[in-house]
């Protein structure tokens, strides 16, 4: 029932969105020309058109929109759920302008679930999530493509054979590439430690430190010069340890991986379960970029 009139319900499905953004003019499209500040410039207009692997869903829709008076919005109560919504929305009522558009507000997907949804949540699109969307994918679209252009000039300059390499990273891919260059550095570049000695009169009061440190490069020669300096008077309770790139001296980079630590940073960077790390762990050694995740090895050979 929609209203007080029964109907046939007809069910079609996106999956996903429906349109991409780009520049509306030709040669801003092209890699080779304009310049960083025009594209960025909110001058540079931005247009949606149906992606071409959609195009088949686009036609479904428009042939259904002429059979129906209702088009109910079933998707996601997110922003980006709602902006799907809308370009469905677009699609259906360019075809039949007379259509009724309502989106359903919903928590689950059951047979009680669905009939309560038509009866008391049926609601209009929400013009505020639609514009912060809007905004957003503009905004990410224009960043995304001068970031991407940079990145892929500048290393077809510095790789040899490299004239259409495509290096492609957005806003939200940025945060991943640091974590990359971070994990890198830490085990092509690892800092040098230096190490001071602190202790208690007595072992309690006031920690007591000396009035002009020596630092150590070794933890044995700090070890020992607290050895030397202790007496009755005076416990040692700890070594400092602290990061400088005074010496040459250098700890070992970090291990790699085990299986373990893998899911516990995959969860704390990415939200991701145990399930979904090691599925694309195991993606990743198909295609040869990592060794066999399912170990907890931290040991290899030079092979």
């Amino acid at each position: 029932m929609m209203g007080n009139e029964a109907c046939k319900m007809i069910f079609a499905s996106t999956n996903g969105h429906i349109k991409e953004t780009k520049f509306e003019k030709q040669s801003d499209n092209v890699w080779n020309e304009g310049n960083t500040k025009k594209l960025l410039s909110p001058e540079t207009v931005v247009v949606r058109s149906v992606l071409g692997d959609k195009i088949d869903v686009e036609n479904k829709l428009r042939d259904e929109a002429k059979k129906c008076k209702w088009l109910v919005l079933w998707f996601d109560n997110d922003p980006e759920g709602e902006y799907i919504a809308y370009e469905v929305h677009e699609i259906c009522v360019q075809q039949n302008y007379e259509i009724i558009v309502k989106r359903a507000r919903f928590s689950s997907l059951n047979p009680t679930a669905v009939d309560a949804t038509i009866k008391t949540s049926l609601d209009d699109l929400n013009p505020c999530l639609l514009d912060a969307v809007a905004y957003r994918k503009e905004v990410d679209f224009k960043t995304g493509r001068v970031w991407t252009r940079f990145q892929s000039f500048l290393a077809r300059k510095q790789i040899p054979n490299a004239t259409n390499l495509t290096l492609s990273y957005g806003l939200c891919q940025s945060a991943l590439l640091g974590i990359v260059v971070e994990r890198f550095n830490q085990v092509a570049k690892p800092k040098a430690q230096k190490y001071n000695i602190s202790f208690n009169d007595r072992g309690y009061g006031p920690k007591v430190t000396f009035t002009s440190p020596v630092w150590y490069d070794a933890k044995s020669k700090a070890s020992k010069k607290l050895q030397s300096c202790s007496d009755e008077k005076a416990t040692i309770v700890e070594v400092f340890v602290e990061i400088t790139n005074k010496f040459n001296k250098f700890h070992s980079p970090p291990v790699p991986l085990t299986t373990m630590e893998l899911e516990k940073l995959a969860a704390k960077y990415f939200k991701m379960t145990p399930k979904q790390t090691m599925n694309t762990a195991e993606d990743l050694y198909t295609q040869g970029f990592i060794n066999y995740p399912r170990t907890e090895t931290d040991g290899f050979s030079m092979n």
